[in-house]
């Protein structure tokens, strides 16, 4: 049962007490008493009395209403705390659950992981393939793996790469890359779903490696290591290369015309029919260095040190070349013409039937020599220089 609030009964009480007064003070005098006489109609002192009334109920709304607003507020707070203590509790429940997948996940990956690892001792190449394929994929999907497939897959390619070849008759497959080799390469150097390597932070050691018609092109390869390696009509053209070694490297027809070549090493190698046609070399390092036929043609050639290498039938044709270093160097039938050389240095070298000057033109193609260094100590055998330019 509602309970009826205390102003409703004072209300009450102040219209009864009216009419009693009214009606019984003749007999008892209590407004005489107070007030003097009584002039007023019953309908006046039922007016006053029903106002008073009125007013007492307005307070007692007011205080309903107010007591019902705190009631309310009460509850919206109670409701409030325990949705606070909910939202709590099912964070808590998320932690937990997260941490458990992550316990799982990292158990899952641990799990392929070795199970890829195990498949790059299968004799099977395809197993080796499919091994392969799935740790790029750890390597992608969780960085705490990237480095060690990296070193991994150099590892592979340094221990593995020679046998690979073993397997193919070159006699009649002369221009074919084993595709394990190739996609490691792939995965090492190239771009994947249209983001860079993960790969190109870390240094690649490929030393030791045996590297045959092998896909370099467009690539961007900083800081590796091709020391000793035996590459034959490995393509890098168009591609940019900092600071990569080829120490006492074996190079055969190799291409890297249209690249970018910036402080590589190919000193104390073998370089024979490589293509460097319209390339850009700076700081590059061929002391000593022995180069056969060698395609240096529309190249820019900027501080690269020849010095003391063996040079034979190697094409400079139209090449500019600046502060470049040949002394003590040996060059056979090499071709200059219609190139700029420009403080390039050749005392104490050797120029044995190369060729500066054009003689079927009239000299249109004659080589330009601007402060170049050319002493008593260079000798010259069959070999005619255009006049050296000093500023």
């Amino acid at each position: 049962m509602r309970k009826i609030h205390w102003t409703v009964y004072f209300a009450v009480f102040i219209i009864a007490a009216a009419f009693f007064l009214w009606h019984f003070d003749e007999q008892w005098k209590i407004l005489y008493t107070f007030f003097g006489n009584n002039t007023k109609s019953l309908a006046e002192i039922m007016t006053y009395a029903g106002v008073a009334a009125g007013g007492m109920l307005f307070i007692g709304n007011l205080l309903i209403n107010d007591k019902r607003v705190k009631i309310m507020e009460e509850q919206n707070k109670k409701q409030e705390e325990a949705r606070l203590e909910q939202k709590k509790q099912f964070e808590k429940q998320i932690e937990k659950t997260a941490e458990q997948i992550q316990v799982m996940y990292k158990g899952n990956v641990d799990t392929r992981f070795n199970n890829a690892v195990g498949h790059l001792g299968n004799a099977n190449p395809s197993v080796v393939l499919c091994g392969i394929h799935a740790l790029h994929q750890v390597a992608v999907d969780n960085k705490n793996y990237t480095q060690i497939v990296h070193n991994l897959f150099c590892s592979y390619l340094r221990e593995n790469s020679a046998k690979l070849y073993e397997n193919i008759d070159f006699e009649e497959t002369p221009e074919k890359c084993p595709v394990i080799i190739q996609t490691l390469i792939d995965y090492l150097f190239k771009s994947y779903n249209n983001r860079e390597s993960v790969y190109k932070e870390y240094e690649s050691d490929l030393s030791f490696s045996t590297l045959k018609n092998c896909d370099f092109f467009g690539t961007k390869i900083n800081n590796v290591n091709f020391s000793y390696c035996e590459l034959e009509r490995c393509d890098f053209s168009s591609g940019n290369l900092t600071n990569c070694i080829f120490f006492e490297g074996i190079l055969n027809e190799c291409n890297f015309s249209f690249g970018n070549l910036t402080e590589c090493d190919f000193s104390c190698g073998d370089l024979t029919e490589c293509n460097f046609h319209r390339i850009n070399l700076t700081k590059c390092d061929f002391c000593p260095t022995t180069l056969s036929k060698c395609d240096f043609s529309f190249g820019n050639l900027t501080e690269c040190n020849f010095d003391g290498g063996i040079l034979t039938k190697c094409d400079f044709w139209k090449g500019n070349l600046i502060s470049c270093d040949f002394g003590d160097g040996n060059l056979i039938n090499c071709w200059f013409k219609g190139g700029t050389l420009t403080k390039c240095v050749f005392r104490d070298g050797t120029l044995n039937e190369c060729s500066f000057i054009d003689n079927e033109f009239d000299g249109k193609w004659d080589a330009k020599l601007l402060n170049c260094t050319i002493n008593e100590t260079t000798e010259l055998i069959n070999t005619e220089l255009t006049q050296v330019v000093t500023s």
